[in-house]
C-alpha cells in the first residue's frame, strides 16, 4: 500500500490528476467482469440463494471483524456519521464555526432523533467536550486532505449502488461517498472517493476496488480513478481503475461470498 500522508497533494487533486491526461471512457469492461462474477458466483451460492438473496457490502471484504466495546463502537458509529455530514458540507462549500455542533444540528435535521444522537445528548460535560475536540480534528483533516473543489466540478455524495447477479440471487450494494465528474468533458474524468475516520489497511485497498466495481457494473462506464481518506491519520490512498484492479475486485466479492455462504 501506498500513501500520502506528508505529501502536498490532496486527494481530490491525485484522484483527478492532470486533465491533458485522461484518456477516452472504457465502455468494455462490465459485461466480461458480469460474466465473470456470475460464472463463479452460480457455483458458490447454490439453488437456496434464489428465494433468499446473499448481500455482498464493503464490511462484508474484511477479512477479520473489528472488536469494539459498547462505549467506543457507539463513538465509532457517530464519528463516522458526523464525517460523512462534513464530507457532503465542504462539497458545497460550506464554512463551519463549530464543527461538532453544526454537524449534530445537519444530522438532527436530516433524521429527527434516534439512539445515537440521545447517546449525545446523555454524554457528561467531559465527554463531550472531548468529542467534540475529536470530531474538530477530524474535521480539519478532512478539510484539508480535500482541499479546494472545482467550480465546474459534478460531485455527488452518498451514492447508493445496487447490481443484481445471478437472477438476483446475489445482490452487490454500495454507497460511494463522493463521486465526482467534470461537466462538459468527453474524457474520463469519473472519480471515486471513500472516507474513513480509521486509519487505512488491507480493507481500505478492497473498499476501493469494490466501490470502482459497482460502478463500473451499474453505468457500464468504468471509473478514471478510485481512493480512500483516512480522517484519523490524514493518509490517502488513490489507484487508476486498471483492468487488474477490477479484477482483483472481482476476487475480493468472490471470497467474501464463500465465506458468508459457508461460515
Amino acid at each position: 500500500m501506498t500513501s500520502t500522508l506528508d505529501s502536498t497533494t490532496t486527494v481530490l487533486q491525485a484522484l483527478r490528476g492532470n486533465r491533458a491526461e485522461r484518456p477516452t471512457p472504457r465502455t468494455g469492461d462490465s459485461a466480461i467482469l458480469r460474466a465473470a462474477l456470475e460464472d463463479s458466483l452460480y457455483a458458490i451460492v447454490g439453488p437456496q440463494h434464489f428465494f433468499d438473496p446473499l448481500v455482498i457490502r464493503s464490511q462484508d471484504l474484511r477479512t477479520e471483524p473489528l472488536v469494539l466495546t459498547t462505549a467506543l463502537h457507539s463513538f465509532a458509529r457517530v464519528r463516522g456519521i458526523m464525517m460523512h455530514h462534513a464530507l457532503r458540507l465542504l462539497s458545497v462549500g460550506y464554512s463551519f464555526s463549530n464543527p461538532f455542533e453544526d454537524l449534530l444540528a445537519a444530522w438532527r435535521c436530516e433524521v429527527g432523533e434516534n439512539e445515537l444522537l440521545s447517546f449525545i445528548d446523555h454524554l457528561d460535560t467531559e465527554d463531550r467536550a472531548k468529542f467534540s475536540t475529536d470530531i474538530a480534528a477530524h474535521t480539519a483533516a478532512l478539510r484539508h486532505g480535500l482541499g479546494a473543489i472545482g467550480s465546474g466540478w459534478s460531485l455527488r455524495s452518498t451514492v447508493r449502488v445496487a447490481n443484481l447477479l445471478c437472477a438476483g440471487a446475489v445482490a452487490l450494494r454500495d454507497t460511494i461517498d463522493l463521486a465526482i465528474d467534470t461537466t462538459g468533458n468527453g474524457a474520463n474524468s469519473t472519480v471515486l472517493l471513500d472516507l474513513t475516520t480509521t486509519a487505512l489497511d488491507e480493507t481500505s485497498e478492497k473498499i476501493l476496488r469494490f466501490h470502482a466495481l459497482n460502478q463500473t457494473l451499474r453505468t457500464g462506464v468504468t471509473p478514471l480513478r478510485t481512493g480512500v481518506l483516512s480522517t484519523a491519520t490524514g493518509e490517502q490512498l488513490v489507484r487508476d481503475v486498471t483492468t487488474e484492479l477490477l479484477t482483483q475486485a472481482v476476487a475480493d466479492v468472490l471470497e467474501a461470498a464463500e465465506r458468508k455462504s459457508h461460515p
